[in-house]
């Protein structure tokens, strides 16, 4: 995927502003893709549709892999529209290196656990404004440590209430 990103595939930030330009006001804003945090204007975007359309809540899904590039997302829409709450939801689809081959990048799981440690900062700054969560894809190569998953995620991190989404695959 990432030898398409930002290639002539993609929509085009004008047509994004067109669809937005068109659109009746609207309360959530999904982003999704392969990594909608390695798209350069991804703040761009966010801007538009706040705008435009007057979102109330954003909802990111990420790898974490990027941490310095996660933050800026969230510090810059949450900074430049004092309304919007922001949902930020980590891919942990297995346990350690379980997690590293479900997604075919070794260290993964480490930089997504870095990622989760490094937006504690934004949590306290924004508050209930942002919601870091996890979401896990069960499927046969991690049902096995779900379990596993989830105890490690409850001790060891600080999530909104511990929410732990678990989507089935």
């Amino acid at each position: 995927y990432h030898e398409e990103l930002n290639q002539p595939g993609d929509l085009t930030f004008e047509q994004i502003e067109k669809i937005s330009r068109t659109m009746p006001p609207i309360t959530d804003l999904w982003l999704s893709g392969g990594e909608p945090t390695l798209r350069r204007d991804v703040s761009r975007v966010i801007e538009t549709f706040a705008k435009n359309n007057g979102i109330d809540r954003l909802i990111i899904p990420t790898n974490g892999l990027i941490k310095s590039r996660v933050c800026e997302i969230v510090d810059n829409a949450l900074s430049t529209h004092p309304r919007l709450d922001l949902y930020l939801n980590i891919a942990l689809d297995g346990y350690g290196e379980t997690h590293d081959r479900i997604r075919g990048v070794p260290g993964n799981w480490e930089k997504a656990l870095e990622c989760i440690e490094s937006l504690y900062p934004l949590k306290k700054k924004f508050g209930d404004r942002f919601r870091l969560n996890v979401n896990t894809v069960v499927c046969a190569d991690n049902y096995t440590e779900i379990e596993k998953l989830g105890e490690f995620m409850w001790h060891n991190f600080k999530l909104d209430g511990q929410y732990f989404n678990i989507i089935r695959g």
